[in-house]
C-alpha cells in the first residue's frame, strides 16, 4: 500500500488520536484546576469552558492533519499505522510533539498525585466549604480519572518512546519501520481501558454494568 492510500484511509483516525493525546493533557490540567481552585471550578460555565480548553487540541490535531495531506507521497509503507502514514520528516516532528505532550501529562499528573497525597489536595482546600457528599463524589471522580491516566501513559507514552528510540540511536531504516509497526501494540491495550478501570474503581459503575449485558441476563 502506498502512503497516499494509507493516509487517505486513516486520516480521521490520525486526527482523533492526536486530539485525544492533547486532550489527556487538558484533562490532567483540569484535575489540577479542580484541586487547587474547587470553588472557582464549580462556578465556571461548562459549555464555554470545555470548548476553550480544547482549542490547543484542535490546533494540534488539525495542523498535522493538513500537513499529512500536503506531504503524503507514493512510497510503499510496511504497515498502515500512524507513524508510517506520515513521511519521515513529518513523523519525526509529530513524534517530538507527541512526546512533549505526553511528558507534560506525566509531570502534571505526578504533581497532582504528590499534592493530593502530601498536602491533602481537595480535602485541605475545601473540606469546610463544600458539602461532604460533593467532596466524596469529587474525590471519586479524581481517583477514577487518575487510574485512566496511568493506563493511558503506560500505553500511549510508551508507544511514543518506542517510536523515538531507534531514531535517536540512528538505527537501520528498515529496523525503525519494523519498530514503528509494532509500537502501536501497547496503544491497543488502552482502547478498552475505560470499562475496566471504571468497573474496578467505581462501585456505582460496577453496579450499573452488572445490570446490563450478560450480567443483567444472569441476574434476572
Amino acid at each position: 500500500m502506498s502512503r497516499t492510500q494509507c493516509y487517505s484511509s486513516i486520516f480521521i483516525y490520525l486526527y482523533c488520536i492526536n486530539h485525544q493525546g492533547c486532550l489527556v493533557l487538558v484533562l490532567v490540567c483540569d484535575i489540577a484546576f479542580c484541586m487547587l481552585r474547587p470553588l472557582k471550578y464549580h462556578s465556571v460555565s461548562v459549555f464555554p469552558y470545555v470548548n476553550v480548553v480544547q482549542i490547543p487540541c484542535y490546533l494540534f490535531a488539525g495542523s498535522f492533519l493538513v500537513i499529512g495531506f500536503v506531504t503524503m507521497d507514493e512510497e510503499t509503507v510496511l504497515a498502515c499505522n500512524p507513524p508510517l502514514a506520515y513521511t519521515f520528516p513529518v513523523m519525526n516532528a509529530w513524534n517530538i510533539c507527541y512526546l512533549t505532550v505526553n511528558s507534560a501529562t506525566v509531570i502534571i499528573y505526578s504533581t497532582d498525585l504528590i499534592y493530593t497525597s502530601c498536602c491533602g489536595g481537595i480535602s485541605r482546600l475545601s473540606s469546610t466549604k463544600i458539602s461532604p457528599q460533593s467532596l466524596i463524589l469529587q474525590q471519586r471522580i479524581v481517583r477514577s480519572l487518575s487510574a485512566l491516566l496511568v493506563i493511558f501513559c503506560l500505553s500511549w507514552f510508551l508507544a511514543a518512546v518506542a517510536v523515538r528510540g531507534p531514531i535517536l540511536f540512528n538505527m537501520n531504516p528498515k529496523f525503525i519501520a519494523i519498530v514503528q509497526t509494532y509500537a502501536v501494540i501497547p496503544v491497543v491495550f488502552s482502547y478498552a481501558q475505560t470499562y475496566y478501570i471504571y468497573f474496578i474503581v467505581s462501585r456505582e459503575y460496577r453496579d450499573a454494568f452488572k445490570k446490563i449485558g450478560i450480567f443483567g441476563f444472569w441476574s434476572r
